[in-house]
């Protein structure tokens, strides 16, 4: 839409009447199409805060109504993706699973079936770590009212359904991750591959957490085990090709602006060597040697962003994983008394970034006590791409986690 463009000769047409006075067979017009510009995406930002609004209350299916209306009838492809986004959020907590599974496999053939390959990936990465994200939340559900998802056998058939349609939701995840590393192997940019590695780290993790005997959990837990060695594998072969500063995030994110849920994702794989932590460029990876770090869904490109379709610095909007946006990267320090105690994890730390891409808060911090302190004051120190959104920084929040190893 490029709205920034058209407000600026706006403005500069107002202030010069010599120049409307030269220009005047061609100014109504653009004036006149800054101004629908202007007026169409404050209409769809209106139509955005209300569903989330919807959403908030409870109203989920008037939520996603709202928001599929929107995704249909918009052209504009960075507001398409926001309520993509946002409908994977609602449609797991409704719960619609067959909605959700069926958003999530558009967005998997898009990636070969559309103009724009990159942006197409971007955004099935930025939807699928959504998935995880979603199913994380509803999971944190059935703790806060006290039940067990471990412990299936006692579960009633209601609950025993549900925990299988999340399984299959995270299942398809590692499938598809899978499929496109496999597409990618022995390609000159590794990225991808590495990104796709990562999604199923996060999404085998959390599948891990909902195992239906023992012998599942050891699957997962095998799984999860070969993905970190993968990652471990290639971090040479990622300094190499990362044209950011060394490091590299992955695991779960919070916001309070995408729908029903807040955002989290992806884990993290340690590093081969040395106390330094590594960084990877990448959406959904990153690591460091003693501290190691990993990146999910929403990529550095803006259409993967759950961002609202205008900048507004009121407006906080959900990116998931902040590794692939960062420029500058900081490498948490291994504590000596935490190393000494050998004490080992995953540490996720949620921030708040400003429009000029610079960490304004971190919200809280997740993992073995000992090692949140490091994590969070390296976060600190990051530095990110701005969020663009027609045309427009926007404010966001995210996540990093760190894995600390010895």
């Amino acid at each position: 839409m490029k709205l920034k463009a058209l407000a600026a000769l706006t403005v500069v047409l107002a202030a010069c009447p010599c120049a409307r006075a030269q220009t005047q067979g061609v100014e109504p017009a653009t004036a006149a199409a800054a101004t629908a510009a202007t007026n169409e995406a404050e209409a769809v930002q209106r139509r955005l805060e209300r569903a989330r609004a919807l959403a908030a209350i409870g109203k989920l299916a008037a939520a996603a109504a709202e928001l599929e209306s929107l995704r249909t009838s918009s052209a504009d492809e960075s507001v398409r993706d926001v309520t993509r986004l946002l409908l994977m959020s609602i449609f797991v907590e409704m719960p619609d699973y067959a909605r959700a599974a069926a958003l999530l496999e558009e967005a998997f053939k898009a990636r070969a079936a559309g103009p724009s390959p990159d942006a197409a990936s971007h955004t099935y990465f930025a939807l699928a770590g959504q998935t995880v994200i979603a199913v994380r939340t509803h999971l944190e559900r059935y703790r806060v009212f006290g039940v067990n998802v471990s412990d299936a056998a006692d579960l009633p058939a209601e609950a025993k359904s549900d925990l299988d349609h999340l399984r299959g939701l995270l299942e398809r995840v590692v499938a598809q991750a899978k499929e496109i590393r496999e597409q990618q192997a022995g390609q000159k940019d590794a990225t991808k591959a590495l990104d796709a590695t990562a999604l199923l780290e996060d999404a085998a993790t959390v599948r891990m957490r909902v195992p239906r005997h023992e012998q599942d959990r050891a699957r997962w837990q095998t799984e999860v085990s070969e993905a970190r060695q993968h990652l471990l594998a290639s971090e040479t072969r990622i300094a190499s090709i990362s044209d950011l500063p060394v490091t590299r995030p992955p695991s779960p994110a919070a916001t309070p602006t995408p729908a029903p849920n807040t955002a989290r994702q992806q884990n993290a794989a340690p590093r081969p060597s040395g106390n330094q932590p590594t960084a990877n460029a990448g959406r959904p990876a990153e690591r460091s040697a003693g501290a190691s770090t990993q990146a999910g869904a929403p990529a550095a490109s803006e259409p993967a962003a759950a961002a609202a379709p205008t900048g507004n610095s009121n407006t906080m909007v959900s990116v998931g994983s902040l590794a692939g946006k960062a420029k500058q990267r900081v490498f948490p320090t291994y504590p000596a008394i935490a190393r000494a105690a050998r004490t080992t994890g995953v540490v996720t730390v949620y921030l708040v970034v400003d429009e000029k891409g610079e960490v304004v808060s971190v919200e809280r911090s997740e993992g073995p006590l000992q090692l949140r302190n490091a994590a969070a004051d390296a976060a600190r120190r990051w530095k990110f791409n701005p969020t663009v959104v027609n045309g427009q920084p926007v404010r966001v929040t995210g996540y990093l986690s760190f894995n600390f190893t010895p």
